[in-house]
């Protein structure tokens, strides 16, 4: 996922304040991953990084920020092994 959105000239335009990474995931170990909740989407009037923080002013939603904390928090979840 991280990779389509840094290559995404829409990802690169637009705040994503106010979205949601929808995770789903069924008994036969299926899973998938949405980004919904566009309504408050806006375009921003310069590139976005998104992988910095948010401070007044610089307009950075933080959203790769936060797949990584997701991710890393998946990750270890697995390599605990607590499914049950």
């Amino acid at each position: 996922l991280r990779g389509a959105l840094t290559r995404s000239a829409v990802f690169s335009r637009h705040e994503l304040i106010g979205t949601t990474l929808l995770l789903v995931a069924d008994e036969t170990c299926r899973a998938g991953a949405w980004m919904i909740d566009f309504g408050v989407t806006r375009e921003a009037p310069a590139p976005l990084q998104h992988d910095v923080p948010w401070v007044p002013g610089n307009r950075e939603d933080g959203y790769l920020l936060g797949l990584a904390s997701l991710t890393e928090m998946l990750q270890e979840l697995v390599a605990a092994d607590e499914w049950d």
